[in-house]
């Protein structure tokens, strides 16, 4: 045969797709799975389509989720996640994708890796591996298995779902756990060509470059397609992502941040709250949000809001001096659940934030989402 085949499962969890495969089907050397992933997915794509591959060519839907039985007795799997570029033959490992973090839970328990003792709430406790942090998913169960219909609806994603909540515990990434990157609340970047641009650099979550959408240009209200079509404020924000990523201890080179982490830092436009018509043509007033923003990852404007740059988003609020905290708007300073307007509607996020010894950490974030097998099956790439 010219075509190999490796079982999948095709799910959606929150308002991302993702490519589920057990890591004892794939080759053991990671050279060699990457390879066989990217086939599976079609990249590298010069015509940015995988068209020759099951990849949706955009970054919330070429993404894969590794999973495997885990051998810690503290959790019932271990979780990678991958970020395929579309049109290099590179996967992103450095962060992860929260929204498929409910669909774990269920592929988990559809596949007979975790099986509930009883119908209700049942928590599936999910080793993060590429951040290395615990994630618990809560999942209704009935008859042993996810229930996955019901009446919850999220922005970004048609229709409703029953309701997952999924609980990150100490997102913060840096030593002992700190979520500002380099200790600051905000800094400047000298960005050659611009000049000076502020920004708020957290890893709280996943690593998250903010910045203010009126310091490029723009007022944060925008849809992709506006943004896009400006390619020197694309690049821009690119050249920005990358001299962050720098600045974070994440990349060694600007030139390494751009090929082989193009997925993080993400990059959020960061505005004050403001009305805007939503893509599903909903009015989103200004009272519903404590902040309005606008998301790139690999290169793109998100159609919605990744769960990673959620978390960072509102674990930033809550911290005196960064850009989201300035620009947000909150009736009490003790308000933890932050509502983040996005392209697709809101996007609300509880998280523990508190400082010690100086330095800010976060205890846990929680949000809700949806999630449900779509295709279950094989999935082939070429020899």
């Amino acid at each position: 045969m010219n075509q190999s085949s490796i079982p999948a499962v095709w799910m959606r969890g929150g308002s991302s797709k993702g490519l589920f495969l057990l890591a004892g089907d794939l080759p053991k050397y990671e050279r060699e799975r990457d390879k066989v992933i990217c086939r599976l997915f079609g990249s590298p794509d010069l015509y940015r389509t995988q068209m020759n591959g099951i990849g949706g060519a955009t970054s919330s839907t070429s993404l894969v989720a590794i999973i495997s039985e885990s051998e810690d007795p503290e959790f019932d799997v271990e979780y990678v996640s991958g970020s395929v570029s579309i049109d290099t033959d590179v996967i992103d490992y450095s962060g992860f994708s929260a929204n498929l973090s409910a669909a774990v839970g269920v592929f988990a328990v559809e596949q007979g890796l975790v099986i509930p003792d009883k119908d209700g709430g049942y928590c599936v406790k999910i080793l993060q591996s590429n951040i290395n942090r615990q994630l618990n998913v809560y999942l209704p169960i009935k008859d042993r298995q996810p229930l996955v219909s019901g009446n919850f609806p999220i922005s970004g994603v048609s229709g409703t779902g029953a309701p997952i909540k999924v609980e990150l515990l100490e997102p913060g990434l840096g030593k002992l756990g700190r979520v500002l990157s380099t200790g600051q609340t905000s800094q400047l970047l000298d960005v050659p060509g611009f000049g000076e641009v502020a920004v708020s650099l957290l890893s709280a979550g996943g690593n998250t470059v903010f910045v203010r959408a009126a310091d490029v240009g723009l007022q944060g209200t925008e849809f992709a397609r506006d943004i896009e079509s400006k390619r020197e404020t694309l690049n821009l924000l690119e050249l920005i992502r990358c001299i962050a990523a720098v600045e974070m201890n994440i990349s060694p080179t600007i030139e390494f941040a751009r090929s082989h982490q193009p997925s993080s830092p993400k990059v959020v436009l960061v505005a004050k709250p403001q009305a805007f018509v939503s893509a599903q043509g909903q009015t989103i007033t200004a009272q519903e949000q404590n902040i309005c923003c606008r998301m790139l990852s690999g290169g793109l404007v998100h159609h919605a809001y990744t769960g990673t740059a959620a978390i960072a988003t509102s674990v930033a609020a809550q911290i005196p001096g960064t850009i989201v905290e300035q620009l947000a708007v909150r009736e009490e300073e003790s308000e933890s659940c932050i509502k983040i307007a996005h392209p697709g509607g809101i996007f609300a996020v509880d998280s523990s934030v508190n400082e010690k010894g100086g330095f800010w950490v976060a205890e846990k974030a929680t949000f809700t989402r949806t999630a449900r097998t779509l295709m279950i099956g094989e999935a082939f790439y070429m020899d």
